[in-house]
Parts: structure tokens; C-alpha cells; sequence
């Protein structure tokens, strides 16, 4: 199938002099790696990496692989702050292994050029925005999606600390949330990229 001859991707965040998450990332690694090519043996990514400048400022290590580490690159984190959100049907996008190949996801953005992110749904339920899982405050609990598109690393670090908790939620839900945050590996959530529901348009087409 033309999807196994995809690279992966890991976007690894190095902050307080360290990379964040390290074995979640390297979990993920090794798991998809054996689904796509049957592979068994761990990865490797040295701990200690560091990036090439200032050591105090956010980074992100871009990783590429498939069945090895095929690059890696040192890119400075800039926060997005999006004005305009769609929420709009996935459609056929499939991205339960976080591949390197986004084109689905810059269609989108070519197809909707004013909007700064997609909040994506299926069969009315909450999945993810196009970069980052979907935290919603509800009732003083904070709820993530159980429909994912992909299960990032964020999302399961905050899981197995029992900081949220994944539950059924749908595209309504968006409206009834206290609050409205946006996590990935490079956005925890005391630093993950809020929403208002003056942000949020809604798709006629759903």
C-alpha cells in the first residue's frame, strides 16, 4: 500500500534544558515502526542532543523516519495563535500514525485560506484541530476527545497523570466548554493555545 512508503514523523520539544516527553516520543517511535515494517528493535535518539543556539529558548527537533532516523533539525518554537477556526468533517483523512506526509491537512488550508486552524469532526464527534488534540473544560473536568485522530504525546502524558480524561464528545460540546485549549507535544496545558467560541465558525456542510 502506497501509505507504508510514508516516512513518520516525531516533533520533540527541548525546554528547561531538556527534551520533553522523551519516552513518550520514543514509545510512539517504536510502536509504529513495528506496524508499518515489523520492526522489534528500539529506536535509537540520543538524550543528550542539545540545540545548536540558545539553550534557553523553546526548540523543536524535527525528526524523520521510517525504519531508522533518516534526519533530524533543530527548529526555534513559535507559538500560532489562530483568530479564525473552522470545525468542519475529517472526511477521509486517516492519521492514527503521525505521518510526515500532511497533505490532507494543507488541503484544508488551501481550501479554506481564511481560516488559521480546522477543528475536525466525525459522525458529529470531536477528533483533533489540525495540529494538536482538543482539551474542552466542562463542569470543572477537563475532557479530551475519545475519537482522535491521532493519540499524541501531550494527550497521553496528561491521560496517565489523570490531568484529563478522554470521553465522548461532540461537536456541540465546543459551545457548552467553560474553556477551550489546544495541546501537543510542544503546547502542555498550562501553555496550550486557548480558544473562544467567538474563534470557532461552524461548516454548513456538516
Amino acid at each position: 500500500m502506497k501509505k507504508f512508503m510514508c516516512h513518520l514523523l516525531e516533533s520533540i520539544c527541548w525546554e528547561n534544558q531538556k527534551m520533553e516527553l522523551f519516552d513518550f516520543h520514543i514509545n510512539r517511535m517504536n510502536k509504529s515502526r513495528k506496524l508499518l515494517f515489523g520492526i522489534n528493535k528500539p529506536i535509537f535518539i540520543d538524550p543528550d542532543l542539545r540545540p545548536p543556539a540558545d539553550l534557553n529558548q523553546k526548540w523543536k527537533l524535527r525528526v524523520i523516519y521510517k525504519e531508522e532516523i533518516e534526519n533530524t533539525e533543530w527548529i526555534p518554537y513559535r507559538k500560532m495563535s489562530p483568530k479564525k477556526v473552522l470545525v468542519l468533517d475529517a472526511g477521509t483523512i486517516d492519521y492514527k500514525l503521525k505521518y510526515a506526509n500532511r497533505f490532507a491537512f494543507k488541503q484544508l488550508k488551501k481550501d479554506q485560506p481564511d481560516f488559521d486552524d480546522f477543528i475536525l469532526i466525525r459522525k458529529n464527534f470531536l477528533t483533533d484541530a489540525s495540529y494538536s488534540n482538543i482539551v474542552l473544560k466542562i463542569g470543572n473536568r477537563w475532557l479530551t476527545p475519545s475519537t482522535p485522530l491521532l493519540k499524541g504525546v501531550q494527550r497521553e502524558f496528561l491521560l496517565k497523570k489523570s490531568r484529563i480524561i478522554e470521553h465522548p464528545l461532540i461537536k456541540e460540546d465546543l459551545l457548552k466548554a467553560e474553556e477551550i485549549r489546544l495541546i501537543n507535544a510542544l503546547l502542555p496545558l498550562e501553555d496550550a493555545i486557548a480558544l473562544n467560541p467567538d474563534q470557532l465558525f461552524f461548516s454548513k456542510k456538516d
